[in-house]
């Protein structure tokens, strides 16, 4: 019985030792791939005011949560806050300004089966779009 229960223990300590080593590895992986703000990123001569207006002038607050923008209170696509350090957009995407953008463009060529409609931004908004998303 003793030796069954050492035994016991034992394999419990190496799992916890196991478990514990892949915790920590993948907090301190989230912790060190996060993008934080990167203010080199080249936004160019991007508007975010311009595109304060533009996320109301589309109506992204039917469908998202968006901080300063009056009636954004949509329930179907995420929350907007702090979106500069997201990992990923729309799950898929790799969270940089072309992606971004890309996905504000033509979101169903990313994803075929996203809710969100194709309202054919332009260029020009999707890139003041994107410079008023990273600034919230």
């Amino acid at each position: 019985m003793y030796r069954a229960w050492s035994h016991f223990t034992e394999v419990l300590v190496i799992l916890g030792l196991v478990l514990g080593a892949w915790v920590g590895w993948d907090l301190y992986h989230r912790g060190t791939h996060r993008f934080p703000t990167h203010p080199d990123w080249p936004l160019g001569d991007a508007d975010a005011v311009r595109g304060r207006e533009l996320v109301e002038q589309y109506g992204c607050g039917a469908c998202h949560v968006i901080p300063g923008i009056r009636n954004a209170t949509g329930r179907v696509g995420p929350k907007l806050d702090d979106f500069v350090h997201q990992m990923y957009i729309a799950g898929v995407l790799a969270n940089t300004p072309e992606n971004l953008a890309q996905w504000l463009r033509h979101p169903r060529q990313v994803n075929p089966l996203t809710a969100m409609p194709d309202l054919s931004v332009t260029d020009r908004d999707a890139t003041d779009m994107v410079a008023y998303l990273y600034g919230i």
